[in-house]
């Protein structure tokens, strides 16, 4: 008797299920991507650049101009007897504004005798290693004067920047914080390509800030500061030491401290409490902030911006006036976003520094550059 034989879908049904999952998986994928490039509210590549040369980066918010030396600014002119450096993160950088419009090209207006060198980089924090790095640049450009703008969440602890212990910490840190390494090494090139990637890494981003993880996969600490106090107050030695050191080079250190946008607007404190962002009592009226001033007062110059926002003769007032996403991103990307100015953000702070003399008298001018320069600019 002839042996039947048994067909192959037969003989293999965990491919064949393998088969029809997958095909199934993927269609669903599709189906998700149409329906998230259709109706997706917000711009998935926002704060991915959209093309570029050695020279100019174009990003959805604006252009970034990277001249010869590699920094996102023009060419250096050092013609002058002065020269001063802003030294900072994603905000130096300008992600949300794009050259012409963040606070160091519009500071170049009100200060015309001044050389200012965009030293910004994005995801730099004051560590043992920018600081050398600062050191070197300060060196090389004559710098008289190191402005470090300094966001919230560049308030980490020591041991996450000491260099002699990189790979021990990267072992040693959480696993939001691997997991995070991992996914911008190995998937995050599908950022703003993929919507469907996009919003799922959005959805856990924000599950993750709800839970208080910071952008780097660490505790978001400057949301907590009577709780972390001993985190900042180790930021804040290492801003001293940044001080000391640049001094010992002939250069002043002057601290900005940018706010978070639910510490200038009761509206977007509202949105960001709805979303689950949660923080500590007193952190809206900023004492993360305060902390900080406290320990760096007595050694350097420190400007807080919250003024720039919120008018201290009437501050209930100016918080209710000022709209989420009046002065910041807050959700234009693919992430809620409450650290970075836009233009108009940018332009208020220039302001202020202007007004407070951040680099001495402004000069003769008949009314400030910084208004003539922006009116209308978004």
């Amino acid at each position: 008797m002839t042996e039947r034989k048994v067909s192959w879908p037969r003989r293999h049904p965990g491919l064949i299920l393998l088969a029809v999952n997958a095909v199934l998986f993927a269609g669903f994928a599709l189906l998700a991507e149409v329906f998230l490039r259709l109706y997706v509210p917000y711009n998935p590549g926002y704060y991915m650049a959209v093309k570029g040369t050695s020279r100019e980066v174009e990003y959805p918010y604006g252009t970034i101009k990277i001249n010869r030396d590699g920094f996102a600014d023009i060419d250096f002119d050092l013609s002058r007897t002065r020269q001063v450096g802003y030294f900072g993160d994603s905000v130096t950088y300008g992600v949300g504004a794009g050259y012409g419009y963040r606070f160091s090209d519009l500071l170049r207006e009100a200060y015309p005798d001044v050389d200012h060198l965009n030293l910004g980089g994005i995801g730099l924090s004051v560590s043992q290693d920018t600081i050398d790095r600062s050191l070197e640049l300060a060196d090389r450009y004559g710098l008289d004067t190191a402005v470090y703008f300094m966001n919230l969440n560049d308030i980490v602890p020591d041991a996450t920047v000491a260099p002699q212990q990189e790979n021990a910490a990267v072992e040693e840190a959480p696993w939001t914080r691997r997991t995070l390494l991992w996914l911008s090494g190995h998937a995050d090139w599908l950022r703003g390509k993929s919507y469907l990637y996009t919003a799922l890494r959005t959805f856990a981003k924000n599950q993750l800030e709800a839970r208080g993880v910071g952008f780097h996969g660490y505790e978001a600490f400057e949301l907590e500061p009577d709780a972390n106090r001993a985190v900042v107050l180790e930021t804040a030695a290492r801003v001293v030491e940044f001080h000391d050191r640049l001094a010992e080079h002939g250069a002043e250190l002057i601290v900005v401290l940018l706010p978070y946008e639910m510490q200038i607007s009761d509206e977007a404190t509202r949105v960001y409490q709805s979303h689950g962002i949660h923080w500590e009592p007193g952190f809206l009226e900023g004492s993360t902030q305060r902390i900080l001033r406290d320990a760096l007062a007595p050694h350097l110059r420190v400007i807080d911006l919250m003024p720039a926002f919120v008018d201290p003769e009437r501050p209930a007032e100016s918080q209710a006036e000022n709209g989420v996403g009046e002065y910041y991103v807050y959700n234009r990307g693919d992430k809620l976003d409450w650290n970075h100015p836009n233009r108009e953000g940018h332009r208020r702070i220039a302001e202020y520094l202007e007004r407070v003399g951040l680099l001495g008298p402004p000069g003769p001018h008949g009314s400030s550059p910084i208004v003539a320069k922006t009116a209308g600019a978004e």
